[in-house]
């Protein structure tokens, strides 16, 4: 057998075998809770605007993205018990 070949079918076996891995994972999960929570909004009303501002004065040239941080899109849910 062709070397490739080989190497596509083993790939796809791991490819195949790490889902399933994962997807028991988060079926384990499912009954606990999340240590996360999605904040409800990712701007400011204000951060919004200036936003807005940013990519007139920028143009069709240049694209300005804003927030980058993982915490101003997820917060520690309320559920997980503080330690100390």
């Amino acid at each position: 057998m062709d070397p490739l070949i080989l190497a596509l079918i083993g790939g796809s076996a791991v490819v195949v075998l790490a889902l399933l891995s994962l997807r028991s994972l988060s079926r384990k999960r499912a009954g606990s809770p999340r240590n996360y929570e999605r904040r409800a909004t990712l701007f400011t009303r204000a951060e919004r605007s200036f936003l807005g501002v940013l990519d007139q004065a920028a143009g069709s040239d240049y694209r300005i993205f804003g927030k980058v941080r993982i915490a101003d899109v997820l917060k520690v849910s309320s559920e997980v018990p503080k330690s100390g």
